[in-house]
């Protein structure tokens, strides 16, 4: 604790350890796996210290190798959506169906969203994916409505980085526009954090669209 012009501040610290001779036998080895251990340190929560690990390298490059394959997932069309119904019990028809994405890697296999979206947001383009989710859910609904399947609405899960934008009303005026389904169609689900960020801008864009029938 310290006491500068008579405010107080804290101060905490995230230490990364490399031990020589396992984790290293030069200066520019040991802090590269030091400062490696520092990141998971500060992941980890902040104000702690962590020991380095070889996992940690291994995880590092893994995590770096689905950036890269997921920025090219996007220009190749492999990421996909699945529908889980959601049901009146009372009556045993589907009311709504939750839009929920996952990538069709063709190493790996179908990759959940938890291993990919965090990468999607720390890297910056969360955003591109999630309108193209907003878009091709809308479309997927006017698609039952063509064909006759009995499903009232579509909900859709919102990222905190997509709901920050400005534009993300009109966005959804134009794919319930260009879709045809009606706002009323549309379910938009977001989480806590949301709601605590920023709340008069949060509060305006809720009335919003509540005003247009989501």
């Amino acid at each position: 604790v310290f006491v500068v012009d008579g405010q107080t501040s804290f101060l905490s610290a995230s230490v990364g350890i490399a031990i020589c001779p396992q984790d290293g036998k030069t200066a520019e080895t040991l802090i590269r796996n030091a400062d490696t251990a520092m990141y998971r340190a500060k992941s980890g929560g902040r104000a702690r210290s962590v020991y380095f690990k070889e996992s940690m390298n291994l995880e590092a490059v893994e995590r770096v190798t689905l950036d890269r394959e997921l920025r090219e997932a996007i220009e190749r069309n492999e990421l996909e959506l699945h529908y889980q119904p959601q049901l009146d019990l009372r009556s045993g028809e589907i009311t709504c169906a939750e839009a929920l994405m996952r990538w069709k890697h063709p190493r790996l296999g179908l990759v959940l969203p938890g291993r990919f979206i965090p990468i999607a947001e720390e890297f910056g383009y969360i955003e591109q994916m999630g309108r193209w989710l907003l878009r091709e859910a809308c479309m997927q609904m006017k698609t039952w409505r063509t064909d006759g399947t009995r499903v009232n609405r579509v909900a859709v899960n919102i990222s905190a980085i997509q709901f920050r934008k400005h534009d993300l009303v009109d966005f959804i005026k134009e794919c319930t526009r260009q879709s045809g389904i009606g706002p009323e169609s549309l379910d938009l689900e977001i989480t806590e954090s949301v709601l605590m960020d920023r709340g008069s801008d949060v509060e305006h864009m809720l009335r919003d669209l509540a005003a247009m029938g989501v």
